[in-house]
């Protein structure tokens, strides 16, 4: 949608794109216009909770995930998700591995 917009398209009429889109979320001192990446955001977003269950284990919801989900293997790199595990923890399994390639 944001492209969309900075190309000036439309759903009647395609544009070409006048910027390269790695280039519209550099910084402004690096001529960018300081867009971010929707991409690299939502990888911080949902990694997020990858890094505190690997650093913080006293947060309530993370000691219940380590007693439920892990319980003996301490080690979340190394942790693979049992079948009858949440979606959710399915797929922080998942994106776990996109991290670390």
């Amino acid at each position: 949608m944001c492209r969309d917009y900075l190309r000036g398209s439309s759903e009647n009429q395609k544009k070409v794109a006048l910027a390269v889109w790695e280039n519209v979320c550099k910084p402004n001192i690096y001529g960018g216009l300081n867009i971010i990446s929707c991409k690299l955001w939502n990888a911080a977003f949902v990694g997020k909770p990858i890094w505190l269950l690997n650093e913080r284990k006293e947060i309530l919801w993370i000691r219940w995930i380590h007693d439920v989900y892990m319980k003996q293997n301490l080690d979340l790199w190394t942790h693979i998700p049992p079948v009858d595990s949440s979606l959710y923890w399915r797929r922080l399994n998942k994106l776990k591995l996109s991290m670390t390639n």
